[in-house]
């Protein structure tokens, strides 16, 4: 059903009067016929939500078709590109390491990809790290030393 509809929509005359004449016809539409238009743009039964949700998805919905969505190199990037470590966000490269005194204990922690090695053991974060040498939680970041003042990656 999906592939039926898109040549259609493909096919209309692209200029911006027409994408907001189909955006408007839309807002007119009560949930049941938003629910069959769901089913005409996406080929799938509707999700059980709000009517709003659903003219927004849809709204977006004849938009990608209208001007043909991203290109192929764009939808490669997003799907070939690993999504971002939130631990490795930061200033911490693959090989760096930490070094904390610890009860006159030298710690040295090396950055492993994803993961912290400390005593020849892999953790999931510094928090982790902190907890296995001082048998208490620490905020990672904070016991290693690594300044709050240096922007961070988001």
């Amino acid at each position: 059903m999906k592939k039926e509809t898109e040549p259609k929509l493909m096919n209309r005359k692209r200029d911006d009067a027409t994408i907001d004449r189909m955006l408007a016809a839309l807002k007119t539409l009560d949930r049941p016929e938003l629910l069959e238009r769901w089913r005409e743009l996406y080929g799938t039964e509707p999700p059980n939500s709000s009517k709003n949700f659903l003219l927004h998805r849809l709204a977006y919905r004849t938009q990608e078709l209208f001007y043909g969505g991203l290109d192929e190199k764009l939808k490669n990037a997003f799907h070939n590109e690993p999504a971002p470590d939130r631990r490795m966000r930061g200033i911490l490269q693959d090989g760096t390491k930490l070094l904390r005194t610890w009860q006159g204990k030298d710690c040295q922690v090396t950055v492993r990809g994803n993961k912290y090695e400390y005593n020849n053991r892999l953790y999931r974060s510094l928090s982790g790290v902190a907890r296995a040498i001082t048998g208490s939680n620490w905020n990672g970041k904070e016991f290693f030393g690594i300044r709050r003042d240096v922007k961070w990656k988001r």
